[in-house]
């Protein structure tokens, strides 16, 4: 990682709505209204948006991205590591848990990542690599300064680029 980079927070998004937001907004309303059924008037008209299985798509959702990321850790970052486990379960209760995180966009540096057991190096001690990586770096932000729009881009081995667009 380099002096300005960062790691976000596991938040799955689902038609661009974070998903355990979705689920934790969902578990106050029912807390909430068991406590003071009259509040189940002003909950109606919030759940009232989520079309059926919502909630559940939310919460698979959040399941598969933990399991995924976990697998992740586990074959490549700490394959060979006697303490995974420990590791992998300290790392996942803060990336992962929308308690610990709060916001989507939550940044966590080198040293928030080294602290947290992560196996970074700073990308300021290859010179080579870091001036390769910031290249590819200011070529997607002139390209998305330019191309406005874009919100993805995907290369392909010869040298082919989709970007897809915002609706």
């Amino acid at each position: 990682m380099g002096k300005q980079s960062s790691l976000g927070p596991i938040n799955p998004q689902y038609k661009n709505v974070p998903t355990q937001g979705v689920i934790k907004e969902f578990k106050q309303a029912m807390e909430e209204i068991l406590i003071n059924p009259n509040k189940s008037l002003i909950w109606k008209e919030i759940i009232r948006q989520y079309h059926p299985t919502f909630v559940g798509e939310c919460e698979n959702i959040v399941a598969m991205s933990k399991s995924i990321v976990n697998k992740w850790l586990t074959e490549n970052m700490f394959k060979n590591d006697f303490d995974a486990d420990k590791k992998i379960e300290k790392i996942m209760d803060e990336l992962s848990e929308h308690e610990s995180s709060k916001v989507h966009d939550r940044h966590y540096d080198f040293n928030k990542c080294k602290d947290l057991g992560l196996s970074v190096t700073s990308l300021e001690n290859d010179q080579k690599l870091q001036d390769l990586v910031l290249d590819l770096y200011h070529a997607y932000v002139a390209s998305t300064y330019i191309l406005k729009r874009a919100i993805k881009f995907i290369e392909s081995k010869d040298n082919r680029t989709f970007v897809i667009n915002m609706a």
